[in-house]
C-alpha cells in the first residue's frame, strides 16, 4: 500500500495475455493427449514384438527338431516332440533340458496366443531365441 492509504494499481493484463494462457493449456492438453496416445502406440509394438519373437522361436524350434528327424510329412508339433524325445533325449544324446525348452516354447506361444503375454517372463520371451539357437547347433553337432 502507498503511504496514503490508496493502493497502488497493479498492472492490468490485457485481452492478449488471457489468450495467450488458454493456447498455451491447449498446447499443453494436446501434447498430453499425443504423448499418451504413443505410449498407448510403443504398448502396442512391444507387444506384437514379443509375439513374434515366440511365434517365430516357436517355428523355428520345431522346423529344427523336423530337420534332425528327417520328416518330410507334415506332423503334429505334438507328434515330433514325441519323436524328438525318443530319438535324441532317451537316446542320451543330448539334455532332456532341451525338450523342457521345446516344450516351455510350446506353453509361451498358447499363452501368448490366449492374450496372456503379461503371465510370460520377459527374460524367457527373449532367451527363446538363444535356446533355439542353442538347439540348431548342438544337433547339428550331432549329426556330425
Amino acid at each position: 500500500q502507498a503511504e496514503d492509504g490508496i493502493r497502488d494499481v497493479e498492472r492490468s493484463r490485457g485481452l492478449g495475455d488471457v489468450y495467450k494462457r488458454q493456447d498455451i493449456k491447449k498446447l499443453l492438453n494436446r501434447a498430453v493427449l499425443f504423448i499418451d496416445k504413443m505410449d498407448d502406440l510403443f504398448s502396442v509394438l512391444e507387444t506384437t514384438k514379443k509375439k513374434n519373437i515366440i511365434e517365430d522361436s516357436y517355428k523355428k524350434a520345431i522346423n529344427i527338431c523336423k530337420k534332425a528327424l528327417k520328416l518330410k510329412e507334415p506332423e503334429l508339433n505334438s507328434e515330433v516332440l514325441k519323436k524328438f524325445k525318443k530319438e535324441f533325449v532317451d537316446s542320451g544324446l543330448i539334455s532332456q533340458d532341451y525338450l523342457y525348452i521345446l516344450k516351455k516354447l510350446g506353453k509361451m506361444k498358447e499363452l501368448a496366443e490366449k492374450g496372456k503375454l503379461e503371465e510370460i517372463p520377459e527374460r524367457d520371451i527373449y532367451s527363446s531365441m538363444i535356446y533355439t539357437r542353442k538347439l540348431e547347433e548342438i544337433l547339428k553337432k550331432r549329426k556330425r
